[in-house]
């Protein structure tokens, strides 16, 4: 976590937007230490209580036909199924 404590900005605050994780990974870290469980495996049970069945945190490759792609290349026409860590996510530049 001190990664993100002493991270600094890119860009002056304001001036131009570059996704990040930052958050997510520091919402994962506080979960796991409430409950001492991995934010996947948290979030499964949430959305087992609430009904979503259908809903995922970071799903398997096996469960890739059942989801909208997440990135679509037109230089390839190809559609990407990305994550946060994927080869195929891309910053905002």
């Amino acid at each position: 976590m001190d990664f993100i404590y002493f991270c600094k900005p890119d860009y002056p605050i304001g001036t131009k937007f570059v996704y990040s994780d930052l958050s997510f990974i520091l919402l994962g870290e506080i979960v796991e230490r409430i409950t001492k469980r991995t934010l996947p495996d948290y979030l499964k049970q949430v959305f087992g209580e609430m009904g979503m069945k259908d809903t995922q945190f970071n799903p398997s490759t096996d469960d890739f036909f059942r989801i909208a792609p997440t990135e679509f290349d037109v230089r390839t026409l190809f559609c990407y199924h990305s994550s946060p860590t994927s080869t195929h996510s891309r910053s905002g530049a």
